[in-house]
């Protein structure tokens, strides 16, 4: 290992993986070891490995460049210690936990738990594959939020959300439906305050697929597969969607429900959002056709990425 910092002109920061014996007092005795040297130490963090035996420690420590292998050497002596890595911060992803108390009045609690909200996150991370032309496969919530990431930023629908998660939003772009028909014919009714698991859709459903869209070329003219959901696309915008540019791509052949949704693949290379579980007809010696899809897009995608970085 080398004692510079290959990675940029900076030469303090180091990220250290070091692979050590899952013992008592190991971590206090690595931590000793740089208070000895007196390396500062930005960040630890410690966790098992999938062998009962290891744990694993990170460390963000800040040194000057020429010492870093001295402290190598030093941990590599600690008996504990069985193999130690430094990390490329171009091929690895960092993150930070915070834990903080706020004070704020009770009228404006509303916005400090929206800006916490992961539901919002999914959003960003949807918009995000959207925009950068990543494929995205979104299963049962990972389509609503497909859909209303689509109409809060390409259909002008602002605050478009789900009635679940914000009742008084202006555009329940997905919402409760109140009444269905069941795959045995019965009729089904529900709101917001009926039992969560008797008033799921629930069981195989046929939908009928458009021609000439993603949807089509891995499933063909018809889909039948497995639901466990409350909520659905809401009919009332889906013409609004529509001349948006996003595409309804397969609707139950009874109710006319949306089952999946996508962009056109000249907008789009493979951007899929289904409302069913496709997860449930997939098995290990039989891969299912929509993941095989997903996984040969995501390749694709990645050898595109290859491609441009040695152009």
């Amino acid at each position: 290992m080398s004692g510079a910092n290959p990675y940029g002109s900076a030469p303090t920061h180091h990220m250290l993986s070091v692979l050590v014996q899952n013992r008592p007092g190991v971590l206090a005795r690595v931590a000793s070891l740089f208070a000895r040297r007196g390396y500062n130490i930005f960040s630890l963090a410690v966790a098992p490995t999938e062998h009962e035996e290891y744990s694993r420690i990170t460390i963000v420590v800040d040194v000057e460049s020429s010492p870093l292998e001295q402290i190598v050497k030093q941990l590599f002596k600690l008996v504990d210690v069985v193999k130690i890595s430094e990390l490329d911060p171009r091929r690895s992803v960092e993150r930070e936990l915070l834990m903080a108390t706020v004070r704020v009045p009770a009228e404006d609690r509303g916005q400090v738990v929206e800006l916490t909200n992961i539901f919002e996150g999914k959003i960003l991370a949807a918009q995000y594959a959207r925009e950068q032309r990543i494929p995205y496969l979104g299963i049962c919530l990972g389509m609503q939020v497909a859909t209303i990431e689509y109409a809060r930023h390409v259909a002008g629908m602002k605050d478009a959300n789900s009635t679940e998660f914000e009742p008084d939003t202006p555009y329940p772009v997905i919402a409760l439906i109140n009444e269905w028909k069941d795959a045995d014919g019965s009729i089904q009714k529900r709101d917001e305050n009926s039992d969560l698991g008797g008033t799921m859709r629930l069981g195989a459903q046929s939908s009928d697929v458009s021609r000439g869209t993603l949807a089509h070329k891995i499933y063909g003219d018809v889909v039948t597969e497995r639901h466990r959901h409350r909520y659905e696309a809401n009919v009332n915008y889906l013409q609004d969607l529509r001349k948006a540019g996003l595409v309804i791509s397969a609707l139950t052949q009874r109710e006319q429900l949306t089952e999946i949704v996508e962009l056109p693949q000249d907008v789009h290379p493979w951007y899929v959002g289904v409302q069913f579980h496709p997860e449930f007809k997939s098995t290990p010696w039989d891969g299912h056709p929509l993941f095989n899809a997903f996984i040969k897009a995501a390749m694709d995608h990645q050898g595109q990425g290859k491609k441009l970085k040695a152009a």
